[in-house]
């Protein structure tokens, strides 16, 4: 083993481990759960709209979205227009808008709130486990996520099995970079090393075939841009049936205290674009039933503009559930207008009610962590 392949192996050495069991095929179409992160803190109040109420107009007279341009849902909220690759999902009932999701005493810095986002702990503490490490039940010869997104989110612990990839052809060429070695040695740290360098080689292999092998979904399907490549990359492992119950995406720029009507126009068309072409794709592939799509971000934004064309940090919000699954509709009750929190929207959804309705009822692993936050029935 050379050192420049010793160097790039131990980076790598991580995710060794846990992929030397992928060449099980899907055989029983498992439930996929895959968690999208908007991150910067979305503006929830112009992505699910309360249209009628004269309020939004007030705070928000240069941000507020025209009447006429709202994608209306319900006789009283409706989507921002960019969302209108989404609609047809709502008319079929496979789009849940769950709506005033937060926690008590919201933090607005983005490093704490996303740290409680993904640890599912208000105390204030710091943690390094995420939620899903500390809810789920990793099965030994199973990679129990894929990372595709610049962060893990809820993905990182102690317990979990995970491989953050790039895209999936990178990943393989820089595995193909490793020679396979036989030796003899005594160092048993070497040992493991060399070990674990054949299972890649093997692992990997074996990935490769399932990817090229897969043949059905098309590049020019899904958008260029990095979101939509994000989601191609997602369809395209679950295609091949790689056996991960779990990914992570996400889609960054929401952080929009400046310039806001136009940043978040493209940011919610992105995501509406990747997102339609992804269902689209598990649809052609019979797996579109067997998708949860979960957002979340670390905060919403304050109800009243500023005085620079956006938002800032605020704390309730709207986020969404998208699948074949899923019970279309709107959860939750959109927060008052005129009742605020220090200029905040009062949450009345707590969060973790969501993770425990995902626990139990989507990845069947009720835990004692969220036992006392109530389930929701949105799917």
């Amino acid at each position: 083993m050379n050192r420049r392949d010793f160097l790039l192996y131990s980076s790598l050495l991580p995710f060794s481990g846990i992929i030397s069991n992928t060449a099980k095929a899907n055989t029983h179409q498992q439930k996929i759960l895959i968690l999208l992160e908007l991150a910067g803190g979305n503006d929830g109040l112009n992505t699910l709209i309360p249209y009628t109420d004269p309020y939004y107009y007030r705070a928000r007279p240069n941000l507020a979205i025209p009447r006429d341009q709202v994608l209306p849902l319900r006789e009283n909220m409706g989507m921002h227009p960019s969302l209108s690759p989404l609609a047809d999902y709502w008319n079929r009932g496979e789009l849940a808008w769950l709506q005033g999701v937060g926690y008590p005493q919201a933090s607005r810095s983005h490093f704490k709130s996303i740290n409680v986002w993904e640890t599912a702990l208000t105390s204030g503490k710091q943690s390094q486990e995420g939620w899903v490490d500390r809810y789920a039940s990793p099965q030994r010869n199973r990679i129990d996520g894929i990372i595709l997104d610049d962060s893990p989110g809820a993905l990182i612990g102690k317990h979990l099995k995970t491989l953050t990839m790039d895209n999936p052809k990178t990943f393989l060429q820089q595995a193909k970079l490793i020679q396979t070695r036989q030796q003899a040695t005594n160092n048993q740290a070497l040992a493991h090393i060399l070990q674990q360098q054949q299972h890649l080689n093997s692992a990997s292999s074996t990935i490769a075939d399932k990817l090229q092998r897969e043949h059905r979904l098309r590049d020019e399907d899904f958008p260029r841009h990095k979101f939509g490549q994000q989601m191609k990359h997602a369809a395209k492992l679950i295609a091949s049936n790689i056996d991960v119950p779990i990914y992570k995406v996400g889609l960054s720029g929401f952080d929009t205290h400046t310039q806001q009507k136009s940043q978040h126009s493209s940011l919610l068309h992105e995501l509406a674009t990747g997102l339609a072409s992804f269902a689209q794709a598990m649809e052609k592939i019979g797996m579109w039933d067997n998708i949860l799509i979960m957002s979340y971000s670390e905060f919403g934004r304050r109800v009243a503009e500023n005085g620079s064309g956006g938002t800032d940090h605020g704390a309730a919000s709207s986020l969404f559930a998208l699948g074949g699954k899923v019970q279309g509709g709107l959860y939750g009750k959109q927060p008052s207008l005129e009742d605020l929190d220090d200029g905040d929207l009062k949450y009345n959804v707590d969060f973790r009610s969501l993770y425990a309705t995902i626990g139990k009822h989507w990845l069947a692993q009720p835990s004692q962590v969220l036992a006392g936050f109530k389930t929701m029935n949105f799917v």
